[in-house]
């Protein structure tokens, strides 16, 4: 029989010609881990580990990771959106790793019979349960599914074991995939296999945190001379959710870049919209002209899918006076002199507060109804039309307007009355907008504080428009799709337009005059968007739904977890 064998002291064989001190133990030593990234051949991703060996790599070879208190990875952006050559090691849920030993009797022959387990430290991210409201934001109050991280796959192994090939290497790229939770923190261990010679030194070598974050872009579009602040409230906001919003460019426009019958409906005096503004042009988008802007190319957001694939356009205006419904302010009375034409002052009943010339809604008159009569025989009557209509530029209210007969109208008498039915189209003010394709917000450097308008306003604007394009503050059917509960301080109606956080917010009179707490109806649905009062005010989150002083800028404590989990892999 050749090559005899007999027990050794470990429980292995050796050969029996051999003794101890002739055939020592190998023994193993961990003593580098990697990041690598899979373009045409793999690449070293320098930054994420502090490590000075690095020999499998040179220089051309490597790629740079950009470096803070943690490493971001960007979990919302395709690794591959500039094809597989240029695949980015930061974007994506997907990390990949190596790991090498040596023997430590300086040799090589035995290398391949080497193992290396992987494991992960996982530190939550703020909020991940969060009591506040009563509930977490997900089902199964921790986040489940292909939500998870884990080795391989998406909720894969909490740890793999990988064989090394003859050079030391881990013969196969080691995957990790991170949580989707925004915030969570994941290190990366690598050390011996328990049941590889050298593994009870309990040596191990780890990587830096990589923390998972999102990235976003937007585009600020403005008119020309009419100058727009960065909001970079509103990134430190969606910061501390995890979210990096990025400015790609500022676009301008000129009234000439509108359409011709746009252009009278969006630069105006400012006094068609406030009362004692003066002569000041001012720029007013709404959500009807609004769509203009996404359909003329000099004024659409311009993409590039390889520099800011999730991108949109932040259009930025002094005024966002917009319609209200399909009732404007009807006026019926009698005219006795033609000096009560001067300023008849119209209700606003149904409809807005303001009537402008032109009507800010482009496929209507600002007159929607206007007609003459005479009282007296024969009877006569007229059509009044825009071209009878002028707006004072010292009118003492948004809804007064100035009236001048046709020609062919007697001149009103207290023996010769004449009556007038006028239905004008009439607008409101708003702040901020979140229309299909786009976002609005109102911005202007020379409106006074309680105005609304002023660069912290404007960043609670965007901050709030964005929020609404990121789903929040989700209803029932809307949680469901995301695969979260229903926001539980949720609101619609009772003042306000869609969904919104009423968080730190008190129910208010129509005078905005706080309602004490023994007055408050028990049986409010926050939830009926019919339902108007009681109204609400001194909301904190910028998820609230109107300008407040108490807003903090920020998210309140409720909706961040929401952002935190929210995919934003498109604005589509």
């Amino acid at each position: 029989m050749t090559n005899p064998t007999r027990p050794r002291s470990n429980g292995g064989d050796e050969p029996a010609n051999c003794t101890v001190a002739t055939c020592p133990l190998v023994g193993y030593e961990i003593v580098e881990l990697i990041e690598v990234v899979e373009q045409e051949s793999e690449k070293l991703v320098v930054g994420s580990i502090i490590n000075p060996w690095h020999t499998r790599f040179t220089s051309e070879d490597s790629l740079m990771r950009p470096f803070g208190e943690s490493l971001r990875q960007y979990i919302n952006v395709d690794q591959d959106l500039d094809g597989r050559s240029n695949r980015v090691p930061e974007y994506g849920r997907k990390i990949c790793f190596r790991a090498r030993v040596v023997q430590k009797n300086g040799e090589s022959d035995k290398l391949s019979e080497a193992r290396v387990t992987f494991t992960y430290i996982r530190t939550d991210g703020p909020n991940r349960s969060n009591p506040v409201g009563g509930q977490d934001v997900w089902r199964n109050e921790t986040v489940q599914g292909r939500r998870k991280e884990g080795f391989s796959r998406e909720n894969g192994r909490e740890t793999i074991s990988v064989r090394t090939d003859s050079e030391g290497w881990t013969r196969n790229l080691v995957v990790f995939y991170t949580s989707e939770y925004g915030g969570d923190q994941f290190m990366i261990n690598a050390k011996l296999h328990r049941n590889t010679e050298g593994s009870a030194d309990g040596e191990s070598l780890s990587t830096e945190n990589y923390q998972v974050w999102r990235r976003f872009w937007y585009q600020i579009t403005h008119a020309e001379g009419h100058p727009v602040a960065r909001p970079e409230n509103s990134e430190a906001a969606y910061a501390e959710v995890f979210a990096e919003m990025v400015m790609s460019k500022t676009k301008e426009f000129t009234k000439e870049d509108l359409p011709s019958a746009l252009q009278d409906k969006t630069f105006l005096p400012e006094y068609m919209f406030k009362v004692g503004a003066g002569e000041r042009i001012v720029v007013n988008v709404s959500e009807v002209n609004v769509r203009e802007f996404h359909r003329r190319a000099q004024l659409n957001l311009e993409r590039d899918n390889t520099k800011y694939p999730i991108i949109e356009n932040l259009i930025v205006c002094e005024y966002y006076c917009g319609t209200t419904d399909q009732r404007g302010g009807t006026l019926n009375i009698e005219i006795t002199s033609p000096e009560q034409l001067l300023s008849l002052a119209i209700p606003a009943g149904a409809g807005g507060k303001i009537i402008s010339k032109p009507a800010v809604n482009t496929r209507r008159a600002l007159v929607r109804r206007g007609v003459w009569r005479t009282k007296n025989r024969p009877r006569r009557r007229g059509r009044i039309t825009d071209d009878n209509i002028t707006i004072d530029k010292d009118r003492t209210s948004t809804l007064r307007v100035t009236v001048t007969l046709p020609a062919e109208a007697p001149v009103p008498t207290v023996n010769n009355p004449i009556s007038l039915t006028l239905n004008f189209e009439t607008c409101d003010e708003y702040l901020g907008l979140t229309p299909e394709h786009g976002l609005l917000a109102v911005y202007d450097p020379l409106a006074p504080a309680e105005a609304g308008k002023s660069v912290e306003d404007f960043n609670n604007t965007a901050s709030h428009e964005f929020g609404h394009k990121w789903s929040q503050t989700p209803i029932r059917r809307t949680a469901r799709r995301l695969k979260m509960k229903e926001h539980p301080f949720l609101y619609q109606g009772h003042g306000d337009w869609g969904s919104h956080c009423r968080n730190d917010a008190r129910p208010v009179d129509n005078e905005g005059v706080l309602i004490p707490d023994d007055q408050i109806p028990n049986n409010i649905n926050w939830k009926n968007a019919n339902q108007r009062l009681p109204q609400l005010g001194f909301g904190s989150c910028i998820m609230f739904g109107s300008n407040t002083d108490e807003c903090t800028n920020t998210f309140c404590d409720v909706c961040k977890p929401y952002l935190q989990l929210q995919d934003m892999s498109s604005f589509d």
